[in-house]
C-alpha cells in the first residue's frame, strides 16, 4: 500500500541552527537507508520551506504508524 508522508518541520525554540540542521542531516540520513530498504518509494524537499514529502510503501496502517 502507497501513502502520502508530508512533513513540516518546526525549530524547537531555544535550538540553535547548528543544532536543528544537524538533527535534520542525521534524520536524511535514516531517510536515504529506507529509501534503499524499500520503504520509502520516493522523497522530496520542499524548496525554501522546512518540509518533506515522501510516498512510503507499507503494508498496512499499522506498519505506516511504526
Amino acid at each position: 500500500m502507497e501513502s502520502m508522508m508530508q512533513v513540516k518541520l518546526a525549530k524547537p525554540e531555544g535550538a540553535s541552527n547548528k543544532e536543528f540542521f544537524e538533527v535534520w542531516r542525521q534524520e536524511s540520513v535514516a531517510a536515504m537507508e529506507a529509501v534503499k530498504a524499500g520503504a520509502i518509494k520516493h522523497i522530496w524537499k520542499a524548496g525554501g520551506k522546512y518540509e518533506v514529502i515522501a510516498i512510503l510503501d507499507v503494508d498496512d496502517g499499522d506498519q505506516m504508524d511504526d
